[in-house]
């Protein structure tokens, strides 16, 4: 297979692991300029940038546990992939995560 595609030599499961981590780099860069964007607003409410900060995070926390799933699945098989370094989903509001944010009436995580 070409070397450019989704499917390695490291096989199919390693490489949906790599996908899967790569989707969370992404949300997590995401979140951070949602969450400059919303440091450099300070008192203007708006729902939905906090809404898809929270989407976000969801997404994240699914993504992360489907990696899991697929390293333990590789864990049984013999192959062995490395824990990739985690990033804390707490810290990831305005205030790094010391304030709480304001209620404003929408998903609550």
């Amino acid at each position: 297979m070409d070397a450019e595609g989704p499917w390695t030599d490291a096989g199919p499961v390693e490489a949906q692991i790599k996908e899967l981590e790569h989707q969370n780099e992404h949300l997590v860069r995401s979140n951070a300029e949602l969450q400059a964007h919303l440091a450099e607003t300070p008192g203007t409410p708006d729902r939905e940038l906090r809404m898809a900060i929270g989407e976000n995070i969801v997404t994240i926390a699914r993504r992360r546990a489907i990696i899991a799933d697929l390293r333990k699945l590789m864990g049984s098989s013999g192959a062995t992939i490395p824990m990739p370094e985690t990033v804390p989903v707490d810290d990831e509001r305005p205030g790094g995560g010391d304030a709480p944010m304001a209620d404003t009436g929408g998903v609550h995580l």
